[in-house]
């Protein structure tokens, strides 16, 4: 067990296989249907303790503070809402990895491998979804705008319409 990161919020542990996982005790393994798990975290917030299988595509669980008992948790295509007040998760299964979470206003925006959502966080549901033709490199996010760069073209986002321009 690695302690990856050790922060006021959350902590996070890599583990070298899922019996070392599953040995943590009272943990509960999130997603349960990846095939071929090839990484394998445990994500401590507050009281909660959760186990994620990784299917080992170089990106890390991502946790991010939504509000005092709110956190998001992404892996792979999967992301997780947990309030741990409640001690309820929801689960959204998406169409590409998540690059990152970005929380705005009252919805996260999920930069994905091959898309962008804007999702509610009250239930995970999709307020819009952009589709991109080719990978996405880069991106940065300026005022109430993301911009996003393939190799092909840029794009520019409104964050708050999801209407999608070219640059």
């Amino acid at each position: 067990m690695r302690i990856i990161i050790d922060n006021q919020d959350y902590k996070l542990f890599e583990f070298d296989s899922e019996s070392e996982l599953k040995n943590q005790g009272d943990v509960l393994i999130l997603p349960l249907d990846i095939e071929s798990p090839r990484k394998f975290y445990k994500i401590e917030i507050g009281n909660t303790v959760l186990g994620f299988l990784n299917g080992g595509h170089g990106i890390k669980p991502q946790v991010k503070r939504i509000s005092n008992v709110l956190y998001s948790v992404s892996t792979d295509m999967d992301i997780f809402l947990v309030n741990i007040e409640l001690e309820d998760i929801i689960n959204k299964r998406l169409e590409s990895i998540i690059y990152e979470v970005y929380p705005y206003s009252e919805v996260i925006i999920i930069i994905c491998e091959l898309d962008i959502y804007c999702v509610n966080y009250q239930e995970l549901s999709i307020q819009w979804h952009i589709p991109i033709d080719d990978i996405i490199t880069d991106y940065r996010i300026n005022g109430d705008n993301i911009y996003v760069m393939t190799d092909v073209t840029e794009y520019s986002i409104d964050l708050v319409t999801g209407n999608l321009g070219l640059c």
